[in-house]
């Protein structure tokens, strides 16, 4: 009795990843979308950098990832980098704290890369 349920339990599992993975396919895709990309420096002593582009056309999503993983930040607890007041031009980044979000200056030069995708 065990097995068969066991067995039954296993066939609805393969059926289910299955049909997700059908349900993925089927998903429209939006081909029509164009992304620029281009690395910052981000210099020791600065909280904040304002990163030039030329896409006029709003609105567009923005990543950016340091590329210097080691010793950039002078606290030891939990940094990030966040994009922020996104303009057809330009955006903003700012090194800030993870527990209240307070910018906080780098103590090393770190690359930032980034790309931005506007949909067409």
């Amino acid at each position: 009795m065990l097995d068969r349920i066991s067995r039954s339990m296993t066939t609805f599992g393969f059926a289910a990843v299955i049909g997700s993975i059908a349900l993925v396919g089927l998903a429209p895709r939006d081909a029509h979308s164009a992304c620029i990309a281009g690395t910052a420096l981000f210099q020791a002593g600065e909280a904040g950098i304002i990163v030039k582009h030329n896409v006029v056309k709003l609105p567009h999503a923005v990543v950016v990832q340091q590329t210097n993983t080691a010793g950039y930040s002078p606290v030891s607890e939990c940094t990030y980098f966040n994009v922020l007041k996104k303009k057809p031009d330009h955006f903003q980044v700012q090194h800030k704290t993870c527990a209240d979000g307070t910018p906080k200056e780098l103590t090393f030069n770190v690359p930032l890369d980034w790309i931005l995708c506007t949909p067409m």
